[in-house]
Order: C-alpha cells, then structure tokens, then sequence
C-alpha cells in the first residue's frame, strides 16, 4: 500500500504536465496504457468517460498516483518509446524535485534550520 506521502509525490509530479497527458489522452495514450497492462478496461472506461479533457487527465492521474511508485514506473516504462515529451518532461521534472530537496536537506545539516519544501 503506497503511503500518502508517495502518492502526493506522483499526484504533483503528474499535475505539473497535465497539459501533455491532455495532448496524450487525445492521442492514443489510453488505448497504449491498457495495452501494456499498466490501465484494466475498466479504468480506460472510467477515464474516456470524463466530460472534458480535465476531467480525464485528473481520473488518470488520480488513478496512476494512489497505486505508488510501481503503477507510476510502469506508466513511464509504457509510454517511453510512444510519448516521448511526456516521458522526457516527466524525468527531467523528477530530477529538478530531487535536486531542489538534497539541496534543502543539505542546507538543514549544515546549518541546523529545517528545510523549506514547495
């Protein structure tokens, strides 16, 4: 069970591109996740049936979030060789957050202050 804290970490990570996933959906994102297993038919249904391109890239980001970093690495994994920006804004966008963080963890040991996480 993925803890809450993992799950805001994709949850925003995803939110942060949701205007590529949008572009991605209106593509043949869904179909290519159901494909590669990492979405049921289900869950391909639950999000084809948002109203607007918003309410779909939230049912998909809320549904790759909530299962943890291995429904998340499995989604970058499928998309990797189809959805190139995606993947691409996603890993460079992770390595920023990772920087940002050892930097203000950085800061807290040498200095004592507690870090301040966006």
């Amino acid at each position: 069970m993925p803890s809450d804290l993992e799950i805001e970490e994709i949850h925003n990570l995803l939110s942060r591109h949701r205007i590529q996933i949008g572009k991605d959906i209106e593509a043949h994102l869904l179909g290519l996740l159901v494909k590669k297993n990492v979405l049921t038919l289900d869950d391909e249904e639950f999000v084809s049936n948002g109203l607007t391109i918003d309410d779909k890239c939230n049912r998909l980001i809320e549904i790759i979030s909530k299962n943890g970093y291995d429904k998340f690495q499995e989604f970058c994994y499928s998309i990797e060789s189809e959805f190139t920006k995606l993947i691409t804004d996603l890993i460079n966008d992770g390595l920023n957050c990772k920087e940002l963080i050892e930097t203000h963890l950085k800061l807290f040991e040498e200095h004592g202050e507690r870090p301040v996480l966006f």
